[in-house]
């Protein structure tokens, strides 16, 4: 198989449930299970982020602990970062959620769409070349799906890397 993601572009993978698209993706992300087996080589250039189907939010951050700490990880300072930060809360349609906890089943906090738009605000701050998302609209209402569809319209429009 041979794959070609032109630079800028959101290119979206379709199929019926159990097709295989989640699979192709972790092949492409290299985040194989030990039960499958992927034979060939995959070439990216670039840094790559992943966003899972499924939120893995810890409920006692706030959104702004959240992108600080994720900032920290990209090597930079939460400060040098606090621009892309608010930009990024406001894409995303959370700039009146920064100081709110994520939430869990004991603790309330934020919505299942806000958590979904806060992990692709996350993985995006790090500005990866290969953006991989899998069902970012799941769980979303139709506003808050095509705000996340136009962020990462701007995101591959901006080229980052």
């Amino acid at each position: 198989m041979h794959i070609d993601f032109p630079e800028g572009c959101v290119t979206a993978i379709l199929g019926p449930s159990g097709s295989g698209k989640t699979t192709l993706m972790n092949v492409l992300t290299d985040n194989v299970e030990s039960n499958i087996r992927a034979v060939g080589e995959v070439h990216l250039p670039g840094e790559m982020a992943f966003v899972p189907q499924d939120d893995r939010l810890h409920g006692f951050f706030t959104c702004n602990s959240y992108l600080q700490h994720y900032a920290r990880l990209t090597g930079r300072s939460a400060k040098s970062c606090e621009s892309q930060m608010a930009s990024m809360l406001q894409s995303m349609g959370l700039s009146d959620q920064a100081g709110t906890i994520v939430g869990d089943v004991f603790l309330k906090g934020l919505s299942g769409g806000q958590k979904r738009r806060l992990s692709v605000a996350l993985e995006a701050l790090s500005n990866p070349q290969n953006f991989f998302l899998d069902e970012p609209t799941s769980g979303l209402d139709a506003e808050s799906a095509l705000q996340v569809m136009d962020f990462l319209k701007q995101y591959a429009r901006a080229a980052p890397g």
